[in-house]
């Protein structure tokens, strides 16, 4: 339990802290992954933290919860409701592109699926989706929303688990990415178009919502990490090769020019 005067203790230590980042220039506070900074020594914050600024304001703990209930995973992130990236529906893009027909009809996968709207809108034109996310608790919302909305839960299918380790039953036609390529660690880009060429059949294709398309960091540090057309590109070449790249018209508010569509396809060998 936390005693009233340690919580208080806590309140002003977070308040300086809020104080020294911001007159270093960091608004956006960040404890990077597999990193200590003195101010998270204090707290005795571990290493697998996530930015404040995407996970909303920080709070204090009640008098109920334990000191390390301030160490964020992903998790943690989901059912504390510090989800600041869940936009809350499919982007407009990916709406347009279910409603034009123009997306292949067999199997898609979708990474980082959060709760699944992006499951949902692509089960609507696609003969099973499968999303992967880390977070239990965001599996729990996807299963009520589709409870709620009495949908076939047959055409969608949400695995908790770790999209590099994922090992699926058949290889797939669509593979949809948008804000996971962003979220992963820099180092692991390359294992990310490693799994594109891994799950995606022949004459599969890959479509990414690139985001954000920012010449500044939103989080110094990450994530979301900054992304452009040309790192992508960089990424899948010569595997893979565009056949759209434009910038996106229509996004959701606060991320409008920031947004690209990238559409690829296997380069034809021979």
């Amino acid at each position: 339990m936390w005693h009233p005067a340690a919580i208080a203790v806590v309140a002003a230590t977070a308040t300086m802290m809020r104080d020294e980042w911001r007159a270093a220039g960091m608004s956006q506070g960040i404890i990077r992954e597999g990193r200590y900074t003195r101010q998270a020594r204090a707290f005795g914050v571990c290493s697998r933290c996530l930015p404040i600024s995407w996970m909303g304001e920080a709070r204090l703990p009640s008098a109920s919860v334990p000191a390390m209930a301030v160490n964020m995973t992903w998790e943690d992130a989901w059912r504390e409701g510090r989800t600041r990236w869940d936009a809350g529906s499919s982007p407009p893009v990916l709406r347009r592109l279910v409603d034009d027909g123009s997306l292949p009809a067999g199997r898609a996968i979708v990474p980082g699926c959060g709760t699944g709207y992006d499951l949902l809108t692509l089960s609507r034109v696609v003969e099973r989706v499968v999303g992967i996310d880390l977070a239990p608790t965001a599996k729990r919302a996807f299963d009520a929303r589709v409870e709620e909305r009495g949908l076939d839960p047959s055409r969608t299918q949400y695995l908790v688990e770790d999209f590099f380790a994922f090992e699926p039953e058949a290889p797939f036609d669509l593979f949809w990415d948008y804000t996971f390529l962003c979220a992963i660690e820099p180092e692991r880009r390359t294992d990310w178009a490693r799994r594109v060429d891994e799950l995606l059949a022949e004459g599969g294709e890959l479509i990414t919502l690139i985001f954000p398309v920012v010449d500044q960091p939103i989080n110094p540090g990450g994530p979301p990490h900054p992304m452009s057309p040309d790192l992508v590109c960089s990424l899948l070449e010569p595997r893979w090769e565009a056949t759209h790249l434009e910038p996106v018209e229509v996004s959701h508010p606060g991320r409008e020019g920031k947004e690209w569509l990238g559409r690829w396809r296997r380069r034809a060998q021979g």
